[in-house]
């Protein structure tokens, strides 16, 4: 595969995991998370992915557009990506977010091993 071809087969599956109804299926998120998945979040905390199963699960839909799309390839079986996210909810002021993520090839499948978010001021 290209870098070209990943970089757009990344982000394809980076558009599935911000879509309200992939994130609220368990099922979606168990086939695109690593069993040692781990994020930071804004607030800085750390999640493994049974916690993040969980708290997507019971997460608000809000609708998300992603853009500089970015990626720095680390072999055949490893990427990183990083990109920008805007989150809209309703009487909520839009979010703006530096995100970066690895994703491991396993088994003939991406899945992301890690990932950060950090919000813009």
């Amino acid at each position: 595969m290209t870098d070209v071809q990943l970089a757009s087969h990344l982000e394809a599956l980076e558009r599935r995991l911000l879509d309200p109804a992939v994130r609220t299926s368990a099922d979606s998120i168990n086939e695109l998370l690593a069993d040692d998945f781990r994020e930071v979040g804004a607030s800085g905390r750390e999640y493994d992915k049974l916690t993040t199963v969980r708290t997507l699960s019971m997460e608000a839909p809000n609708a998300r557009r992603l853009s500089r799309f970015s990626l720095i390839r680390r072999g055949e079986s490893m990427a990183f990506v990083t990109y920008r996210s805007v989150s809209e909810s309703d009487g909520i002021s839009p979010a703006n977010t530096t995100r970066c993520s690895l994703w491991i090839l396993r088994d003939g499948r991406w899945q992301m091993s890690y990932h950060q978010g950090t919000l813009l001021a």
